[in-house]
């Protein structure tokens, strides 16, 4: 357990609920030595400045080839960044450009349009604001609302479930990729107040996979 005591050092907190889920779920002992050393990860990609820009991000990468996503977020990014700061002329000019997914584009749209009739500024986006667009706009679930808290929140109540490094994690800890049980065990982990602890480590688990 030498990552504990190093995190006790900095942040006891932390360290205090990883031995907590780590008593509760004693499955996960023998992979301490993929313990996250933060709660809170820095933002691994590139053009990812904000909470805007982080929801729109998923939505461009969510079930879609990584790469494809990424020369789609090359096409995206220049129009929603916050130069603009203005949501009518975002929402104008990913009608006009003819080089975006026209799913996503609905999506994006979709998005925007739910900002601006609700007073909802591009800086003034929150949590709970991604907790509404998820309500109201189809394209935005819960993979989506878990994602922007990992990054954008030191929240515990979500656990990304549907994320594809999940599955392959859960399947190695429980021998079962069903939706069922994975959703299941993430209410669980999330009502004990540990849904960052194991989503991180459940995910952490599909690395050691060759």
């Amino acid at each position: 357990m030498e990552r504990i005591a190093i995190i006790s050092e900095y942040d006891p907190v932390w360290a205090s609920k990883i031995i907590s889920f780590f008593n509760d779920y004693p499955e996960f002992v023998n992979y301490a030595y993929l313990i996250p050393l933060m709660r809170a990860e820095p933002m691994p990609y590139k053009n990812v400045n904000n909470l805007f820009e982080g929801l729109m991000f998923y939505v461009c990468c969510a079930g879609v080839r990584f790469s494809y996503a990424l020369d789609q977020w090359e096409i995206l990014y220049p129009i929603i960044s916050s130069s603009y700061r203005n949501l009518p002329t975002v929402i104008e000019k990913l009608r006009q450009n003819d080089k975006i997914q026209n799913k996503k584009r609905t999506t994006y749209i979709a998005i925007c349009e739910f900002m601006h009739q609700n007073g909802i500024s591009m800086d003034g986006i929150s949590i709970q604001t991604i907790e509404q667009i998820k309500a109201n706009v189809i394209g935005v679930g819960d993979g989506c609302v878990a994602w922007c808290k990992r990054y954008y929140s030191d929240e515990d109540d979500w656990v990304e479930y549907s994320d594809g490094y999940f599955v392959t994690g859960f399947e190695i800890m429980y021998g079962t990729k069903s939706a069922t049980a994975r959703k299941k065990k993430a209410t669980e982990w999330i009502s004990k107040g540990y849904g960052r602890i194991s989503s991180l480590m459940v995910m952490a688990l599909s690395y050691t996979v060759k």
